[in-house]
């Protein structure tokens, strides 16, 4: 089996692949003695020192009793926000440390490298532009008996338009299975999800030659092998914004990668097989609003999509019929 390909049970270790890479630590501060940290917040950055203080605020102001740690792993080896950086981080009172790359190892890479330097038995991966509600460790923190805690989240565009949990809300909770998974990547990359360390180790970590689909991979392979939970709980906050992600190229190549998955995690019967091409379609119909120029003939190309198909396809936009291969779709899954 070839790494860049997708298997299930694959733990084929992906820390190794930059290993010659190393982080040089530019600052650190840290009052609680390593022993006493629960959880590692780390922070993957590469040239965006506004949104990352921003990430790095969010964090700060968790309001708990929970010792944490934050690790910020920078890609940007120029060290040209380097210092801005450092100036930031002298307020905070927490555990930090800030690490830069020798040299960009990509965005994949760095999340293993985010993997590797936390202390903490438990760590979460927030990305430089997205943000942690202030209750967000002191509710996740109580799940512990499971290897992995997914809390609900919400996109936005610029903070205003934020709206904070409410501490004691009650949360409902559903424990995933592999099943789950099958309809779209349930979380936008790691963020708040909270993670057991040597789980990740376990799996090899993130497999960077699945770009852009490696999150969506390795949640997976996480679900199927380790207890895991969802809690109703709006503990997250994901920004939209223009990236690597939002390009043509990247776009076309989520859509076929998450074909490529569903096809090697799932059965393969008659009724999954079709099911796995009209998400193709309808993941291709909802990114083209996002970019315009997408081009449906790699996708057609790629999932192999007859005139028949495509025509029988067309019968489930309506709401109707689509609820209904759902619901079919469950029961063979």
């Amino acid at each position: 089996m070839k790494d860049n390909m997708f298997f299930l049970g694959s733990t084929v270790n992906h820390f190794e692949q930059f290993k010659v890479v190393k982080s040089h630590l530019e600052f650190s501060y840290e009052p609680i003695d390593i022993d006493e940290l629960r959880v590692s917040i780390t922070i993957p950055t590469f040239r965006r020192p506004q949104l990352l203080l921003e990430a790095v605020e969010s964090v700060a102001r968790q309001n708990t009793t929970v010792k944490f740690e934050v690790v910020i792993v920078d890609n940007d080896d120029s060290k040209e926000f380097s210092q801005q950086i450092v100036e930031a981080l002298k307020s905070l009172s927490c555990n930090v440390r800030y690490y830069v790359n020798h040299e960009n190892i990509g965005m994949f890479g760095n999340w293993n490298r985010c993997i590797e330097l936390a202390n903490a038995k438990k760590l979460t991966i927030l990305n430089d532009d997205d943000l942690l509600d202030e209750n967000w460790l002191p509710v996740v923190s109580e799940y512990d008996q499971y290897s992995l805690v997914k809390p609900s989240n919400r996109s936005f565009n610029h903070v205003s338009e934020i709206v904070p949990y409410l501490a004691g809300s009650k949360i409902a909770t559903k424990e995933l299975a592999l099943e789950d998974c099958f309809w779209g990547n349930i979380n936008p990359g790691s963020l708040g999800m909270l993670l057991d360390k040597q789980a990740c180790l376990s799996l090899g970590g993130f497999n960077p030659d699945l770009y852009p689909t490696s999150d969506y991979d390795f949640l997976c392979r996480y679900i199927n092998k380790y207890s895991s939970v969802k809690i109703t709980a709006n503990l997250s906050h994901y920004r939209w914004a223009e990236n690597e992600s939002m390009k043509k190229a990247v776009l076309e190549k989520f859509i076929c990668n998450d074909f490529d998955m569903r096809a090697a995690f799932y059965n393969q019967s008659p009724l999954i097989s079709f099911t796995c091409r009209v998400l193709s379609v309808r993941y291709f119909e909802r990114l083209s609003r996002l970019n315009k120029e997408l081009d449906f003939g790699v996708v057609k190309k790629h999932v192999k999509l007859s005139d028949l198909d495509l025509k029988l396809i067309a019968i489930f936009r309506v709401r109707f019929f689509w609820s209904m291969l759902k619901v079919l779709t469950k029961v063979f899954l």
